[in-house]
């Protein structure tokens, strides 16, 4: 019989069952298993238990391995589709790409039923994959489409679309208007119209649109405020602590600097639903301090468009109307500023006021005045015929004081040969001079600057080069007492 009791057994039989004993205590605890019945059947227990346990686990770790297979098989599955689709949308972007905002349109041409441009891509990463065009109500709408991995590797493409409808209208997908009724359409002109305020309460919708018309950079200022007038009719909006900080730009004048002053007020006024009035308060680059108000009865009077059952507030019916009226105004005020006479060798009020209303003026600016103001952008031959009259002008007034010079008596021959000399040498009357470029550059920037047409641009410039040569020689004959004829108008 063994000598050990069943406490101390029970005690060892997890080490006995481990074989974890000395070869002494196994045959010890051996004998008194088979000798205890009670013993014996913990040990039992003990040892079938764990088996179980373990085939339990077993089982549970091989169904958690199919699992994890199936997972496997299922996540590869959805891993495959998703670069299948990828593939797909890779291949749709490179050879069909996607919709593209961000192109200019140039060299516009339409007829009535054909549209043609030169489109060109802003980023020079990206390249076209396909433009097309459709047309609804004489409405043409084109469409770009670009991609970054394209085969085609074109930055730019020409495009032509003929329609069976007469063509009114030609625009972007996104609303952008490049052409209308016979006019091409600046991006200036598109954010002016897109800034329209409906309510001059609103402070941040006129902010947007002074920021459109960019007031800081046609005025050439760094800062300005503003103050709504709206408590009681008439509602107004002040502009004011206006300083031009215009230093680089020679040409850039106290007049120059009014006729933008006056193009922005007719702007503002026409854009802003309700606004009755709007004041400038400035300086300008000579440090004059400044008002400026325009009210709706005065921009009316100064369109003429009462007679016509229309007002200012018309010009923002449409890119066009609006366009027409920054062209309108502009050129008029340029040519209502410019066109007066300012003396250089004289101060005789006779002979001033002879040069200012000469017949010639005195034609075209009736002309001028007479044209409905739709019309003017369209009016560019006005301009060079009243050039051409000045250049015939100029040829008869030059023949006058040569002649004039040549007859001097000999007892002033030193004087004679020197003015001889300067006379000839001003015949070419093409030669071009500082004063007119300065001219011309600040008028391209005024005019162009706001959307205008450079044709029209060009044709001023040419008359006011015209007209600057010809009255200074006129000046200089009316100073010599020399008479001569001015060209039957």
């Amino acid at each position: 019989m063994s000598k050990l009791e069943c406490n101390i057994v029970q005690d060892l039989l997890p080490s006995f069952a481990d074989s974890l004993v000395s070869e002494k205590t196994e045959e010890e605890i051996k004998e008194h298993l088979s000798a205890c019945e009670n013993c014996s059947g913990i040990y039992n227990e003990m040892v079938n238990g764990e088996n179980i346990e373990q085939k339990e686990d077993k089982k549970e770790i091989n169904y958690l391995r199919k699992i994890k297979n199936r997972n496997k098989k299922m996540l590869a599955s959805i891993l495959a589709v998703f670069m299948l689709l990828i593939a797909i949308a890779f291949g749709l972007y490179s050879f069909i790409g996607v919709e593209d905002a961000a192109y200019s349109v140039n060299n516009i041409y339409v007829t009535d039923h054909l549209v043609s441009a030169e489109i060109l891509l802003f980023s020079s990463s990206n390249h076209i994959t396909k433009v097309s065009a459709k047309e609804v109500d004489g409405i043409v709408t084109i469409s770009v489409k670009s991609s970054l991995f394209s085969l085609s590797k074109k930055d730019s493409a020409d495009f032509a679309f003929i329609v069976d409808e007469t063509i009114s209208k030609v625009q972007t997908y996104d609303g952008r208007v490049l052409w209308e009724n016979g006019e091409a359409i600046s991006q200036k002109i598109n954010d002016i119209y897109n800034a329209k305020v409906k309510y001059i309460g609103d402070n941040s919708a006129v902010s947007h649109l002074l920021s459109a018309i960019n007031i800081n950079d046609t005025l050439k200022c760094e800062n300005y405020a503003i103050h709504l007038l709206t408590d009681e009719k008439p509602y107004g909006l002040e502009i004011y602590d206006i300083n031009s900080y215009d230093e680089m730009f020679s040409s850039f004048t106290d007049e120059s600097y009014e006729q933008k002053i006056k193009t922005c007020a007719f702007i503002i006024l026409a854009c802003i639903e309700n606004a009755d009035f709007v004041q400038f308060e400035y300086t300008t680059p000579g440090g004059m301090e400044k008002t400026y108000k325009l009210t709706i009865d005065d921009a009316n009077d100064y369109l003429g468009v009462v007679s016509k059952g229309e007002n200012i507030k018309d010009f923002a019916n449409s890119h066009w109307e609006l366009k027409t009226l920054i062209d309108t105004v502009g050129t008029q005020l340029l040519i209502s500023s410019q066109f007066e006479y300012i003396p250089y060798l004289i101060e005789n009020e006779e002979i001033v006021d002879k040069i200012s209303n000469n017949p010639i003026d005195q034609k075209y600016l009736d002309i001028q005045n007479n044209t409905p103001c739709f019309d003017i952008p369209h009016e560019y031959e006005n301009y060079l015929e009243w050039a051409e009259a000045y250049e015939k002008q100029y040829k008869i007034i030059y023949k006058t004081i040569l002649d004039y010079a040549e007859n001097i008596p000999d007892s002033k021959d030193y004087i004679k040969e020197d003015l001889i000399e300067k006379i000839k040498a001003i015949e070419d009357y093409g030669k071009y001079n500082d004063r007119i470029a300065d001219l011309f550059y600040t008028c391209e920037s005024f005019v162009a600057g706001m959307g205008s047409n450079r044709q029209g641009t060009y044709c001023w410039v040419y008359l006011c080069e015209a007209r600057e040569k010809t009255l200074r020689l006129a000046e200089l004959a009316y100073f010599l007492n020399v008479d001569f004829e001015w060209v039957e108008q």
